[in-house]
Formats: C-alpha cells, structure tokens, sequence
C-alpha cells in the first residue's frame, strides 16, 4: 500500500512520522555534506519490484518495545557510496559500485542514528517509551529480492537531492498498524473492561446462603411491660467510588470531505558558514571490528571428518614460516607473523593490503 491509497485522516496521521524523519534525515546528511540537502514526500504509484531494478541497500530496524514490527529504508547503492564515502573521510569516487563491510558498517551508524532521532521525536508527541535494535544493513539485488512484509505494510517514497551529486529518491516501509499507535490507539482500539465499583463487586462476589428450613415451635406468650430504649445508629452508607473507562485518544474530528491534505514541505538546509572543517569520521571512530588471524586452509572430504580423532593431523595450504591473514569482517587488510606477548599469541604486521596488490598476491 502506498501513500495514495490511503484515506485523508490516516494520511494526516503519517504527515507526523514524515516529518519528524525527514529532519532527522536531512541534519544527518547535512553533517556530511557541504552541498545543500532537499528531502520531500514523493507521490510513487508503483510497486516495490518496478520502482527498484538495481542493487540497493536495505536497512531493517525491529522495534521491541512501544512499536511492534520493523520498519525497512532501502536505497539506491549508487545514492549510499557516496555518503560512506564522505563519513570515511575519503573523496567521491562515482567509479566505485559497490560496498565493502567497513563501508556497510559506516552506513548502518548513519542509519541508527536518523531511526534514534525519528523514534525521540515521535516519542515525545505520543508521550509513549519506543525502543529498538540496532540497524541490520544488507546489499540486495532488484527487483523480486526484497523478503514480504509478515504483515500489512505502508511504502513511503521520498525524493532525495544532494547538490550535484544526487537526485533520486529511496522508499520508507512501515507496518500500517503504525498508524494505531501515532493516533494513541495502541495495536488494538477495543478499551480495557471496566472495573465494577466496589459496592456491585462485593455482592457479585458473594455466594446465595442456603437458609435450612424453620421448625414449629409452641411459643408460650407473655405480656410486655415495657420495652427497653436502645439507640439506634443509621448504617454508615459506604461512598462508591467512580469509575471511568479510559478512552483512547482519537484525532479531532473531521470528516474526510472537510479535511485538504497537502504534501509535506520542508525547507532546505544551509550549511552554516560559520562551522568549522568537518570531522565526521570521528563519529565512526568506536564502531566495532573483529580481526581474524588466519594461520591456513584444507579441504577435507565428509570421510577426513568424521574419521577425525585426537590426534589427527591435517596438511595446510600454507607453508611454514609464511605470513599469515589478517582478516577485518572476513575482509583481507594485512598479513604478519605469529610473535608471543605476556603467554599469549599475537601478530607483527609485515605487510599491508596496499603492499601486497602491488606484488600481486592477493
């Protein structure tokens, strides 16, 4: 479902969401980029599968608290390089049409940072606590791979414009039940039962009492003299308490004949002059990255394996006293030898990834 098949109160309610991710969006790529950014709702009646036909880059956040679901950006790979590119410190190079993990890892941080902006601010207008995972980021080849929503979803299209530099657009996918929750509903508008005041409860909960039949007795009668006087104090009537049911906030009311929607504008972004050089690797500088040392390789047959016992030696592909792999996220970027620090093994880079394609022998 996209934009346009929605009906005039559910579009005023996602105008909120468009907002709050538009800006958090635009100061994100403003912080790295000089050239002026311009992000507006795009109307896109196509489907998913017509609108992306090259490799794009999809970012799936699942939300465990507040909101349920996952929501999915997904660009243009063409349109993302670029911004790792700046982030990574490193000039624009157009020729590039792919990303490698680091770079990946860079854009899944720009990413985590634009849903924690977007998610703060709609936060804030629900006055409800939203919380999610981190980013999972991913190169996928359109159209026909994109995974199907498990439930019913809203694609929203954005135009994206960076100077010279960019002028495309990228989707935002949303689950519809969404709306619920921007309204105040909740996932579902049925109210809590209401609870009975104390009074009624009390005697709903009280069982009948079985009263054992009366017997005939001879009651011999005397005359009364007198009746003793006995102050009689009226029951003290217990207050009930009132009970209101809580009802769910709805938008105010008007009806879809009465309502004009209009796209979403926002203004462009400037870059301050008065900001200083920018040093947006800095941002990156924490993200986490494992490195692997990797001492040689075998290919061993089903039997090698399971006939494999204490004691069994297997032949390496690499010879003794070669360097060996330095692989950062499976990616090789160096290669060294073994030394021992403190009782514990460790590695002495000799020779870097640029060393190593200038001999050709990667």
């Amino acid at each position: 479902m996209n934009r346009s098949e929605l009906i005039s109160s559910e579009k005023e309610i996602i105008s909120i969401l468009d907002e709050a991710f538009v800006q958090s969006l635009e100061i994100v790529l403003s912080s790295l980029s000089e050239e002026p950014i311009s992000i507006t709702t795009k109307d896109l009646n196509l489907k998913i599968d017509d609108a992306f036909t090259e490799q794009c880059l999809s970012i799936k956040t699942d939300y465990i608290e507040g909101f349920s679901g996952y929501d999915r950006m997904l660009f243009k790979l063409k349109d993302a390089i670029p911004f790792t590119q700046l982030a990574m410190g490193e000039k624009i190079d157009v020729s590039v049409v792919d990303l490698d993990d680091l770079h990946q890892s860079v854009f899944s941080e720009i990413a985590s940072q634009v849903v924690s902006s977007t998610i703060t601010t709609i936060s804030g207008k629900i006055n409800k606590k939203i919380n999610f995972s981190f980013p999972e980021i991913s190169v996928i080849t359109m159209p026909g791979n994109l995974p199907e929503p498990k439930e019913e979803s809203i694609e929203l299209y954005f135009s994206l414009s960076v100077g010279s530099l960019i002028d495309s657009y990228f989707l935002y996918q949303i689950p519809k039940n969404w709306i619920n929750y921007l309204s105040g509903k909740g996932a579902e508008s049925a109210p809590e039962p209401v609870p009975l005041p104390q009074a009624e409860r009390f005697i709903s909960e009280v069982p009948p009492l079985e009263v054992p039949p009366l017997k005939e007795e001879k009651v011999t009668s005397k005359p009364v003299t007198s009746i003793p006087a006995y102050d009689f104090e009226e029951p003290a009537v217990t207050q009930q308490k009132s009970y209101q049911a809580e009802i769910p906030y709805q938008m105010p009311g008007k009806t879809e004949q009465e309502m004009v929607v209009k796209p979403a504008r926002f203004s462009q972004l400037v870059p301050s002059r008065d900001r200083g050089p920018s040093n947006s690797i800095d941002l990156f500088l924490d993200v986490p990255m494992k490195l692997t040392a990797v001492l040689g390789r075998a290919v061993l047959y089903l039997k090698d394996v399971l006939d494999m016992g204490s004691g069994s030696v297997f032949e390496l592909d690499r010879l003794a006293g070669e360097p060996i792999d330095l692989m950062v996220n499976n990616k090789l970027v160096a290669r060294g030898e073994v030394v021992v620090i403190d009782e514990k093994f460790g590695v002495r880079v000799t020779e870097t990834l640029e060393e190593i394609q200038k001999k050709g022998r990667t």
